[in-house]
C-alpha cells in the first residue's frame, strides 16, 4: 500500500530495506526482527525476537504488517486516509521484493534498497546476493524503472 500510495502521489523512485528469507525469498524489512511491525507476537509468539531473515517466507506471508501503523500512528496521518484506505492498511502482509520491483517497473519508479546481509548460519548467507540480482533482472525493464543498491558491504 505505501508504494502504491507514494506512486500516487508523484514520487520519483522508493527506498526500502531488504532482507532474505530462510528459503531464499527476498522481501522487504526496515527492522532486523519483525516485532514492531508486524503481530509476530500474536502469530510466533515464541520467536518474537527472532532475527526477520530467519523466518521462511510461507512464515512471514501470516503476519499482519499493517496493523500497527493504524494503532501507533507514527506519522500522524491516519485521520487523512479514507474507510477502503484504513480496511486496505489494517490488512497489508509484508511485501517481497518482487512485488516492490513489479510496482516500480509498471508506473517506471527507481528503486533504491539496502541489502541487509543474512545473520550467519543462514541457508542463504553467500548467496544473498545473486539472488537478488537474479529478481531483479527478472522482474526489472531496464528502460522503465532503475534499481539501485547501497549499504552493502561489497
Amino acid at each position: 500500500m505505501s508504494f502504491e500510495r507514494a506512486v500516487e502521489a508523484g514520487v520519483d523512485g522508493f527506498e526500502t530495506d531488504v532482507t532474505i528469507s530462510a528459503d531464499g525469498v527476498p522481501f522487504v524489512m526496515h527492522d532486523l526482527t519483525l516485532q514492531r511491525t508486524t503481530n509476530v507476537e500474536e502469530v510466533f509468539p515464541n520467536r518474537t525476537h527472532t532475527p526477520a531473515a530467519l523466518f521462511t517466507w510461507s512464515d512471514v506471508q501470516q503476519l499482519n504488517a499493517g496493523a500497527w501503523f493504524l494503532s501507533w500512528d507514527p506519522f500522524g496521518t491516519v485521520f487523512s486516509l479514507s474507510p477502503e484506505q484504513r480496511e486496505l492498511a489494517a490488512n497489508q502482509m509484508v511485501p517481497s521484493l518482487e512485488e516492490v520491483l513489479d510496482v516500480a517497473n509498471r508506473t517506471g519508479r527507481t528503486v533504491l534498497f539496502d541489502l541487509r546481509q543474512p545473520p550467519p548460519g543462514h541457508p542463504y548467507r553467500d548467496n544473498y546476493l545473486n539472488i537478488t540480482l537474479d529478481l531483479i533482472h527478472t522482474h526489472i525493464n531496464s528502460s522503465q524503472a532503475r534499481v539501485w543498491m547501497g549499504g552493502s558491504p561489497w
